[in-house]
């Protein structure tokens, strides 16, 4: 059936950009628009909604959202709950943390934690300035100024020149 369509190809032909296929399965495309759409408000129902290969969204996958290309936002956001109020991990480069924030398999924090920033491996800075220190394995310090403090210095150990 056409309207303004004087020779539709399938049930129902509207100009030449629109058309609905009552025929086709669940694979294809039932409605058919070329050009842009506007909608008031939109759901889509459990079968989910892919956009080209970029995006999945589907509510009952076991990740309801992949995103297969760069994001770019001005700021990203997770709650830390879930329906429940149970803390969920988030993990960058992680898609298994068991702590607030996992990047990778070698940075962790966790503000519950008496640890609230985990680092495994070495790390480097210019200036560290901090109440307390402790460090369990080793410890190098380089460059002119050493180390300073404006009260003791306790270093339990061996000390080596």
């Amino acid at each position: 059936m056409g309207i303004a369509n004087s020779s539709p190809t399938l049930s129902l032909s509207v100009g030449s950009n629109v058309h609905i296929d009552d025929t086709a399965t669940t694979s294809s495309n039932v409605l058919y628009a070329n050009g842009f759409g506007f909608f008031e408000g939109l759901r889509i129902g459990d079968s989910g909604l892919t956009v080209g290969s970029l995006i999945t969204l589907d509510a009952d996958a076991a990740i309801p959202m992949v995103v297969s290309s760069t994001i770019q936002s001005q700021g990203l956001q997770t709650t830390g709950v879930d329906g429940n109020g149970d803390g969920i991990p988030s993990g960058i480069a992680n898609t298994a943390s068991t702590n607030m924030l996992s990047i990778g398999d070698k940075i962790f924090i966790n503000s519950d934690s008496a640890n609230l920033i985990t680092v495994l491996g070495n790390t480097a800075t210019g200036r560290l300035i901090t109440e307390s220190i402790l460090v369990q394995d080793f410890i190098e310090v380089e460059g002119e100024s050493g180390i300073s403090s404006a009260a003791n210095v306790i270093i339990h150990g061996d000390i080596k020149w």
